[in-house]
């Protein structure tokens, strides 16, 4: 929640917060793209570790980073009323750094695993709190905007692993990951405190420090004394009425956002996107297109990144409910297509030469369609549905609910695609985007431009 409406200038602390505490998540992009360039490697007989691994080796080796951020995301929504958002980043960054250096050298399934592992206790640790804070310093008229850069960020990450992995050595690509967790936890450390942690723990003055740097625009950094009045008798409200499991049960506005972060989640992972971004080498090398897979996943990274900087630049200006059905609908035409494809090709075994360019075609259309919003709405939502008090939990049930959905796509993507062929997969992701058409269109609430109490009004009411 957020309450900083100051200025129409552009409040430049606030910016690079954002995309500073979203280092984490391109972070944890590299961790997902590491699959894609690396399991071919380590599946050969030249494995980069000394030891090849069999196809189901590596795809608990893809599985094992969504498996660790089970934990993680607990840990961080346990620890978070206690060490506060900033705290959490850096250990994020310990932790991001640890597992890179420890997947450089391994030797072993083992060693790897174990990197991966410590890798997804990062990842479950930011997606559960990263959303909170950027929707705590955010200002409302571009609160869409700035809940859009965590996976802006992820993205980047992904393309990373997509434009650099296959063209460099296993080590080096590893290396490079390092890198961007060291900077990330460097760069963490100068970031504000979110007002609202500080309040909670008394720290007055402090909060007041917090929110002045982050209503700080390029041209003045005048003090709000309103905005920080409005934190108190938030927090006050929110001591006051002490948040429960009942009350999550029991009261419909809190089920309402909490079940809509959930449905919009399980529809928008299901269309296939962490499945894809960490097998995205492997469906390319099946599809007998002209482009190497190497430079098709380059250009399949690059076309991710510029749909979802879009998105950040439409969201609040279209709307989410337009710019959602759009995407969704797009994805889902995308992934028929593919899928005809591969069914004409593999089950029907139809000479399909002369259309070998469609698999790269609909893989990039669907990337641009889905990055578009569907893939960062369920992450606009935690900033904006959640009331203040129940946003702890909820975000702890939202990220731990998220990093079992991960786990569940990645590790199920190998046996469905040897069980049933990349038809199969691709119908499955694209059945998904077309409830979440039906879901967006009929439930969703717009929150376009409207406050957080308004929003709660809608989830509270009745209709």
């Amino acid at each position: 929640m957020t309450v900083l409406q100051c200025a129409n200038d552009i409040k430049y602390v606030q910016y690079l917060s954002t995309i500073i505490a979203s280092l984490g998540a391109a972070s944890m992009g590299t961790s997902f793209s590491w699959s894609s360039p690396s399991i071919p490697m380590l599946t050969s007989s030249d494995s980069p570790i000394g030891v090849q691994l069999t196809h189901e080796q590596a795809s608990w080796v893809a599985s094992c980073f969504p498996l660790g951020m089970i934990p993680g995301s607990i840990l961080a929504g346990v620890s978070l009323s206690k060490i506060g958002h900033k705290n959490i980043f850096f250990c994020c960054s310990v932790l991001f750094l640890t597992s890179w250096i420890l997947v450089t050298v391994s030797n072993s399934l083992t060693l790897l695993v174990t990197g991966r592992i410590i890798g997804g206790l990062a990842g479950g640790a930011q997606i559960s709190i990263l959303q909170l804070y950027v929707g705590e310093i955010a200002d409302k008229n571009i609160r869409g905007k700035l809940a859009v850069f965590p996976t802006a960020n992820a993205q980047v990450g992904l393309l990373i692993g997509l434009g650099i992995g296959p063209f460099v050595s296993f080590q080096a690509y590893s290396i490079i990951c390092a890198v961007i967790a060291l900077v990330y936890g460097v760069t963490v450390l100068f970031i504000p405190q979110s007002p609202y942690f500080l309040m909670k723990k008394d720290k007055e003055q402090d909060a007041q420090k917090s929110l002045q740097m982050l209503i700080a625009t390029l041209r003045t950094k005048n003090k709000n004394e309103a905005s920080l009045q409005e934190i108190r008798s938030t927090i006050e409200y929110q001591t006051k009425n002490k948040f429960t499991i009942k009350k999550l049960l029991v009261e419909r506005r809190y089920r309402n956002s909490l079940l809509m972060v959930i449905v919009i989640k399980t529809l928008s992972d299901f269309s296939g996107g962490y499945a894809i971004n960490s097998y995205v080498q492997t469906v390319l090398d099946e599809s007998n297109s002209s482009l190497s897979p190497e430079v098709a996943s380059l250009i399949y990274g690059v076309i991710q990144v510029v749909s979802i900087f879009s998105s950040a630049f439409l969201i609040d200006k279209v709307g989410r409910k337009p710019l959602s059905i759009v995407s969704s609908g797009g994805a889902a035409l995308a992934l028929i297509s593919e899928g005809v494809y591969f069914y004409l090709k593999d089950v029907k075994h139809i000479d399909t030469n002369d259309f070998n360019f469609l698999p790269v075609l609909a893989l990039c259309i669907y990337r641009l369609m889905v990055s578009l919003s569907l893939s960062s709405l369920p992450y606009v939502l935690v900033s904006e549905l959640f009331s203040v008090d129940a946003k702890e939990m909820c975000a702890l049930i939202f990220g731990t609910y998220s990093s079992i959905l991960m786990f569940t796509n990645i590790k199920i993507f190998n046996p469905i695609l040897e069980a049933a062929g990349f038809h199969t997969l691709f119908w499955i992701f694209s059945a998904s985007c077309i409830l979440a058409i039906v879901f967006v269109a009929v439930l969703l609430p717009e929150t376009k431009g409207i406050s957080f109490n308004a929003i709660q009004d809608k989830l509270d009411s009745k209709k």
